[in-house]
């Protein structure tokens, strides 16, 4: 199967660390990079004008936050189901957020929204597991 390739969009550090802890549990072959807000993102993926030098190979799972600097994950899903290209990536929101309206518009534009657990514990069996499933690693 190869390498896979999963980008976490992620503006806070300590969510960060947790979710690389996470990640550091599976398996060998999962590829992580990291955008530290939507902007970074888009860029990655190709989806703004000045990313257009600086696209990368396409993630195989992209995870998601909502309430980020500069643009939002929702914009950030919004450009990504909206662009041919990145139609089809699959992307799961892992947000604090659990707002009827987040979870509801996450969904309208076909992504998995999660919502963080607090508990560090409970974080990384949900991270494992949602990699585990997307990316059968």
């Amino acid at each position: 199967m190869g390498i896979r390739e999963l980008l976490l969009v992620e503006d806070s550090p300590d969510d960060e660390v947790l979710t690389r802890r996470a990640l550091s549990r599976l398996p060998s072959g999962v590829n992580v990079r990291i955008a530290h807000d939507g902007m970074e993102a888009a860029s990655l993926l190709g989806l703004v004008e000045a990313g257009a030098d600086n696209v990368q190979p396409l993630p195989d799972l992209v995870l998601l936050d909502i309430r980020m600097p500069r643009m939002g994950g929702h914009e950030v899903l919004r450009r990504i189901r909206q662009n041919p290209r990145t139609a089809t990536l699959d992307v799961v929101v892992l947000s604090s957020s659990d707002e009827p309206v987040d979870v509801a518009y996450t969904k309208k534009l076909g992504a998995e929204h999660v919502r963080k657990p607090i508990d560090y514990d409970a974080y990384l069996i949900e991270v494992v597991g949602i990699v585990k499933k997307h990316l059968a690693v």
